[in-house]
């Protein structure tokens, strides 16, 4: 049996709902250039690097705007160097044994 009843029409868009679709809109063509310079960069931009990349290209972002759009669609950035501490650079290793004692002649 075919069921009779009628949909109800959709509601037209009011400003709110506008306002609302043309981020969305823009949301999505910022997603399209974040995941096209994640690719160029070998996935090494982060956040604030991505949002300066952005913003050279002419688009009007904030860093938390492009770190909410890459943290919804797991784009991460990828450390490409090994991190040395500063403070431990060419530093000579001592063992417990050897500290505090001096050469004999």
């Amino acid at each position: 049996m075919a069921n009779t009843a009628h949909e109800p029409a959709a509601a037209p868009l009011t400003a709110d709902c506008f306002a609302i679709a043309c981020r969305a809109m823009d949301d999505m063509v910022l997603l399209a250039h974040i995941r096209e310079q994640h690719k160029l960069s070998l996935q090494s931009y982060g956040r604030p690097r991505m949002a300066e990349e952005l913003q050279e290209l002419g688009f009007d972002v904030s860093n938390h705007r492009v770190g909410r759009l890459m943290c919804q669609n797991g784009i991460k950035a990828f450390r490409t160097r090994k991190h040395i501490p500063l403070g431990y650079v060419d530093m000579p290793c001592q063992s417990a044994g050897d500290y505090g004692q001096q050469s004999q002649l």
